[in-house]
């Protein structure tokens, strides 16, 4: 997971770079573009995530990773700040998202392109967590 609560892992983006699929980063801004509204280049998707000291990233300019990495946290959710500005835009759940393009977003997406950045939920519940347990904050 990265700091920002994305499932690196699973993320096509990610998936295609370490493949090196142009084919995948050029669905991927795609889809990206019609439904999160982030128009990335195919070439610009590379991504190594962003716990490697050196290599490529989707977005150089994130604001959460060195946030995330001068607080000692590993994700967004460790902070009692949670959530804040850097997270503007990068905050996703599924049921949001339908609601501002008003459609539903077809299953087999959701799956692909969507799942691994879906991170509101997940972070919110790691907040929730962290705060209940007093740690690091």
């Amino acid at each position: 997971m990265g700091h920002c609560g994305y499932k690196c892992e699973f993320c096509p983006a990610h998936q295609a770079a370490k493949k090196e699929d142009p084919e995948g980063l050029a669905k991927c801004s795609v889809v990206w573009k019609q439904i999160l509204g982030r128009n990335i280049q195919p070439e610009q998707l590379k991504c190594d995530g962003c716990y490697m000291e050196s290599g490529r990233k989707a977005d150089p300019n994130c604001p959460v990773r060195p946030c995330c990495r001068q607080k000692g946290f590993l994700t967004c959710a460790e902070c009692a700040e949670y959530p804040c500005a850097h997270l503007d835009g990068r905050l996703i759940a599924r049921l949001e998202l339908e609601e501002r393009i008003g459609d539903i977003i077809d299953e087999k997406v959701y799956e692909v392109y969507i799942k691994p950045l879906e991170n509101k939920n997940r972070l919110d519940n790691l907040h929730e967590w962290h705060m209940k347990h007093n740690t690091k904050t």
